[in-house]
């Protein structure tokens, strides 16, 4: 194992240093609070985490959705695929508004 972080850790790292420094340098005692925190700061963070939960979604989904067409609709199948039970995903397909269909093979 590295002793050294993860680019993106450091990346959060220099991120979250600024405004840290502007809190203690602009904060009004001792201690920064969440007054001494910049408006920017509330705004980028916010956002930045809606905007995740938003893709978070948008990924199941389409993972959902990947896992039913490879399935061939197979609803339990699929849930196996995904590591959840088929009544998760069955509530999962109604909250996305998902429709799904069984493929049927019949043998002549």
């Amino acid at each position: 194992m590295t002793s050294e972080p993860a680019a993106g850790l450091l990346t959060l790292r220099s991120a979250a240093g600024k405004w840290v420094v502007a809190a203690a340098v602009l904060g009004s005692g001792p201690e920064i609070t969440c007054a001494d925190l910049t408006e920017d700061f509330a705004e980028e963070t916010f956002t930045g985490q809606i905007r995740s939960l938003a893709m978070l979604g948008e990924m199941e989904r389409d993972a959902i959705a990947r896992a039913l067409e490879h399935s061939g609709g197979h609803q339990q199948r699929a849930a196996d695929q995904l590591g959840i039970s088929k009544r998760t995903l069955q509530r999962k397909i109604k909250s996305y508004g998902l429709v799904t269909e069984r493929a049927v093979m019949v043998a002549r």
